[in-house]
């Protein structure tokens, strides 16, 4: 069997459903990547696009965790069942490559990967969101490695526009009624992206129109104040619109749309998706290693992850030999509850009171985790032997909790998992100004091998009253 989905695959049904839990991957596309060009000894690559199709027990203990699995209508043999996107890039010689596959966990349907890892830089319409050229590929890093790169989706509600990735998960039900709660859609115009924001896409549908209702506030602790009734209205079920036609809101303003929600989601299903799918393809012949990369919110998915027991498949077997969650702090995801909402991120602006952050905080329980808070702001220069210079970009005000590496009251260092790597960061700073700062930092840590490794950053902070 050819590596990964090959010929096995395209014929339709797994041969053994029951290892993974996938009934069927169903290739839709397979054709050479950058035209066949060859990247070192691991030769030309392929890129495949599929759907993946799954069920869940929902009595099996590897799923007892899935908030709402219960309550989703079952096929003929009792299981849950979704289906989501699928992406894989890999040698066209499975024996010429690596032996390592490597997840990128989408971040609201978007591959990083390609920008992050391999510095691939943005071409027109996201074209490293749809990898075909050789430009798409950055500097080949994980090519030239022979690296089998793999992605799905795992958020019900990203969307599909620019090559963007989504899992189709079932609604849940109380027995034969739909289940309705109030829920509230906060949203911000600007501040994630471009002015604009017409119309206003809500997270689930309406189920009653006469008692929603809108609000509005400049900063989060500020009172909410009512939007009058004929200043806005809905399109359909599941979206506002500001009125008169064509008026949007306010820039940096926080809205609160408040209303009795029908319907939610099986969200939770994408945690199992990714391990199920991950599952199978490490059972796959020419590969012996699984390692997941999670940049911000996909590093959240991860943590979430592990949290849940998802690093074992239903068999008992390891799933990831390795993660990386990125920027993630110590935050998780609001992905597994009734009405969930996976893309939220919470920052002292906006989605603040999101469930984004409980215990654990680190990597091994300390029993009395507590938040710690970490405030960036402005930009930065990284400095590194492999690269003169990278630069990034701070986000305004942005806060995010840190893992904790001690128990809360400070009396004792935390163990920490084998492989796990510390930085110890120090520098000085100057503001010669009240709104213009210059530092440097140093940057020294030990991993467990142990071996040293350092880092340099100046950095320029401009603050901006607001």
């Amino acid at each position: 069997m050819r590596l990964l989905i090959l010929a096995g695959l395209c014929a339709g049904t797994l041969a053994d459903p029951a290892a993974a839990r996938l009934t069927e991957l169903r290739v839709l596309a397979e054709e050479p990547f950058a035209g066949g060009a060859a990247f070192g000894d691991a030769g030309p690559y392929v890129r495949i696009r599929a759907t993946a199709l799954g069920e869940l027990d929902p009595s099996a203990p590897a799923n007892a965790g899935i908030a709402l699995l219960d309550q989703a209508p079952r096929n003929a043999r009792g299981m849950v069942e979704y289906s989501t996107d699928v992406f894989i890039l890999r040698p066209a010689d499975p024996a010429r490559g690596s032996g390592v596959l490597l997840y990128d966990v989408t971040n609201r349907g978007n591959k990083f990967l390609m920008s992050w890892v391999n510095d691939a830089v943005e071409g027109p319409a996201g074209s490293i969101n749809d990898p075909r050229t050789a430009a798409d590929a950055g500097n080949a890093f994980t090519f030239r490695r022979g690296t089998t790169m793999a992605w799905s989706g795992w958020q019900p509600e990203a969307s599909t526009a620019n090559a963007g990735m989504t899992i189709r998960v079932p609604v849940a039900t109380d027995g034969p009624n739909p289940i309705i709660r109030r829920i509230r859609h906060e949203f911000v115009n600007g501040t994630r992206g471009p002015e604009g924001g017409i119309p206003i896409r809500l997270p689930y549908p309406v189920a009653d129109m006469d008692t929603a209702r809108l609000q509005v506030r400049s900063q989060e602790a500020d009172p909410r104040m009512d939007v009058p009734p004929d200043a806005w209205g809905f399109r359909d079920s599941q979206t506002i619109q500001l009125l008169p036609y064509g008026a949007t809101p306010t820039p940096r303003r926080i809205y609160d749309f408040t209303y009795d929600a029908i319907g939610p989601t099986v969200n939770g299903i994408g945690f199992a998706a990714t391990r199920d799918l991950v599952a199978h393809l490490r059972q796959q012949d020419g590969i012996r290693h699984t390692l997941a990369v999670g940049i911000s919110l996909s590093g959240r998915f991860l943590r979430h992850f592990q949290d849940l027991g998802m690093n074992r498949d239903e068999a008992g077997r390891r799933v990831f030999d390795g993660v990386l969650p990125h920027i993630s702090g110590a935050g998780k995801v609001f992905a597994n509850e009734a009405f969930a909402m996976p893309f939220r991120t919470a920052t002292q602006h906006e989605d603040r009171f999101y469930p984004e952050v409980w215990g654990r905080f680190g990597y091994v329980p300390t029993g009395d985790d507590r938040r710690y808070v970490l405030g960036v702001l402005g930009y930065r220069a990284v400095f590194r032997p492999n690269r003169v210079v990278r630069p990034i970009i701070g986000g305004l005000v942005a806060g995010l909790p840190a893992t904790c590496t001690h128990d809360p009251l400070g009396r004792q260092t935390c163990d920490q998992p084998p492989l796990f790597v510390f930085a110890a960061t120090g520098g000085v700073r100057f503001e010669p100004t009240p709104w213009l700062g210059l530092s440097l930092m140093l940057s020294f840590g030990v991993d467990s091998y142990p071996n040293p490794f350092g880092m340099v950053e100046l950095g320029v902070s401009f603050f901006i009253p607001l």
